[in-house]
């Protein structure tokens, strides 16, 4: 996955991304919270961890709209 905006991913971000649970099952909700210096923008996918190269899973929602936007990209099952 690679933005197409004329420049390259960082190599070494300054900022971090976290999540509340380290396991989930089909259906549960996984908040996924962003901290660090102010970004333009940045590109998320959820994928099985045992099989990386299948399609990406799941979808997403925005805790605050005001601030975010929430943009859908290719096929998703």
């Amino acid at each position: 996955m690679l933005p197409f905006h004329g420049e390259s991913p960082q190599k070494f971000p300054k900022h971090t991304i976290e999540v509340n649970v380290t396991e989930f099952k089909p259906g549960d909700c996984v908040k996924v919270s962003f901290s660090g210096p102010t970004f333009e923008g940045f590109l998320l996918q959820a994928r099985n961890a045992d099989r990386l190269e299948d399609p990406a899973i799941g979808s997403f929602a925005l805790a605050d709209r005001r601030r975010s936007q929430l943009l859908k990209c290719g096929h998703v099952k």
